[in-house]
C-alpha cells in the first residue's frame, strides 16, 4: 500500500510532451549527476541534463515509459514551465504548470492546466510560503480560488523532517516525517514536486507515514540501508517497508541501485 501510494504521488498529474524516446536528448551533465535509478532492467528512472539544469526525466516500469517530465528554464536558471504526460494510472493523464517568482527569485505560484478533452484548461494553483528564505508552506486552491488542501514543512538545516498534509478545514490527513543519512543526495535538481525525498541535503534513511483518515491510522515505516561511491553518494540501496493498516502488518523489502555521469 505505502509503495502504492508513493508511486502515485511520483506519477500523479503528469503532462504530454513533444516527442518521447522517439527523439535523443543531447545531454551534458556535470560530473556525479544522478543517470538512473533502477530495480530491474525493467523497472526505472532515468534524467537528463543541459548542464546542472535537469531538463527530462522519464520513468519505465514492466519495459514501458510510462511518465515523462519536462523542464523548462529562464536566462538566470529558473523553473519557468514543467510539462508532464503519464499512463502510470491506466489512463493518459496530462498537464503543464508554469511558475512565479518574487523579485529576490522565491518561487510564489504554481498554475497547472491539466488536459481536459482536447485543451488545456486552468484548474488551480499552488502558492507558496516561506520563513527566512525556507519554504514552509504549500496551499493548492482550484480555479475559484478556494483552497482545497495545504502541507507544511518543518526542517532540520536543510533537511526536511516533517510534512504534515491538511484539508481546506484543516484536519490533519497524513502526517510524514523523515530521518537522514549524513551523505549527498543526488535527486536535489529533481524539481518535479515539493517532497522531502528531492528537496533534501543528504539521503532519507527512515520515512514514517501516518494515515488519520481511518480510525485506528494506518501507519507505513519505510526503513533504507545504503551504500555509497567514494564522492558521497549512493549506489544502492535497500529499502524495508512496514505497512500496518486495517488491522494487519506485514513486510516488504526492495533494493534500488544508482548510476551516475
Amino acid at each position: 500500500m505505502k509503495r502504492i501510494i508513493y508511486t502515485l504521488v511520483f506519477f500523479c498529474l503528469t503532462l504530454l510532451l513533444n516527442g518521447c524516446k522517439d527523439n535523443p536528448i543531447e545531454s551534458s551533465p556535470l560530473p556525479n549527476s544522478i543517470k538512473k535509478v533502477f530495480t530491474s532492467e525493467k523497472d526505472f528512472t532515468e534524467y537528463y541534463y543541459k548542464g546542472n539544469l535537469l531538463i527530462k526525466k522519464e520513468i519505465t516500469s514492466r519495459s514501458e515509459l510510462v511518465t515523462s517530465i519536462t523542464f523548462t528554464y529562464d536566462n538566470d536558471g529558473k523553473l519557468i514551465r514543467k510539462d508532464e504526460f503519464s499512463t502510470a494510472a491506466g489512463i493518459p493523464l496530462s498537464v503543464y504548470s508554469t511558475y512565479e517568482y518574487s523579485v529576490n527569485n522565491l518561487l510564489l505560484k504554481a498554475n497547472h492546466y491539466p488536459k481536459i478533452g482536447d485543451a488545456f484548461e486552468f484548474k488551480g494553483y499552488t502558492q507558496y510560503e516561506y520563513e527566512s528564505d525556507m519554504l514552509v508552506k504549500c496551499s493548492f486552491f482550484n480555479q475559484n480560488e478556494e483552497l482545497r488542501n495545504y502541507h507544511i514543512l518543518k526542517y532540520d538545516g536543510n533537511n526536511i523532517v516533517e510534512d504534515a498534509h491538511y484539508d481546506e478545514i484543516d484536519n490533519l490527513q497524513y502526517l510524514e516525517t523523515f530521518e537522514y543519512d549524513n551523505k549527498l543526495n543526488p535527486l536535489i535538481k529533481d524539481l518535479s514536486y515539493i517532497s522531502a525525498f528531492t528537496r533534501s541535503k543528504n539521503n532519507i534513511i527512515k520515512w514514517t507515514n501516518t494515515y488519520y483518515t481511518v480510525n485506528p491510522p494506518n501507519i507505513y515505516i519505510s526503513t533504507c540501508d545504503y551504500t555509497y561511491n567514494n564522492f558521497g553518494y549512493p549506489i544502492k540501496c535497500t529499502t524495508v517497508y512496514n505497512r500496518s493498516e486495517f488491522g494487519g502488518t506485514s513486510q516488504e523489502t526492495s533494493t534500488s541501485f544508482y548510476e551516475y555521469y
